[in-house]
């Protein structure tokens, strides 16, 4: 994609291209693997990892896509949240319960139960469990003044809440 993207830019000279790489997205409208990773009651976690985690607010995403399409700045630009935490926290600020299954374990077992609709989260993010995945919004800040405005811990606090509501007027 981004190769496809670096192509059009240089055969279109005369057209800004910018290319946005948003860390994970929260919010109470956003439906993805690390909603579903943040919502389920259990989550298998890979032994021995506790890796720090990225979000972004969707409003701030957003605010970001709005700047970018209200203004030219070519090139490429991490759009990220404010700050991050550990996956165990997030989990438990989320007031789930982590499950730590051996690495060995985890892709056959997140595989099997995600394959007969037991689980929700695919084999595929074994990844986002076990390594860091961190990036700066340095560049974007100091080329557009984007910066976010939710803390990755308001970020959860906020999805938590959603998830609350949603809850009560289902029930109701």
């Amino acid at each position: 994609g981004v190769v496809l993207v670096a192509e059009f830019a240089q055969r279109n000279p005369a057209t800004v291209v910018s290319i946005l790489r948003v860390c994970p997205l929260v919010g109470p409208a956003v439906a993805n693997l690390e909603s579903r990773l943040l919502s389920s009651l259990l989550v298998p976690v890979i032994a021995g990892y506790n890796p720090p985690i990225q979000l972004i607010h969707q409003q701030d995403a957003v605010r970001a896509f709005k700047m970018f399409c209200d203004h030219d700045y070519p090139g490429v630009f991490n759009i990220t949240g404010k700050g991050f935490v550990p996956l165990l926290s997030a989990i438990r600020l989320m007031g789930n319960v982590p499950v730590p299954v051996p690495e060995p374990v985890y892709a056959i077992v997140a595989g099997s139960l995600y394959t007969f609709y037991l689980a929700s989260l695919p084999q595929q993010l074994g990844p986002f469990l076990k390594y860091p995945f961190l990036a700066s919004g340095e560049k974007a800040e100091a080329v557009t003044g984007y910066r976010a405005t939710y803390t990755v811990t308001e970020v959860i606090e906020e999805f938590y809440r959603g998830m609350a509501r949603r809850l009560f007027e289902r029930q109701g």
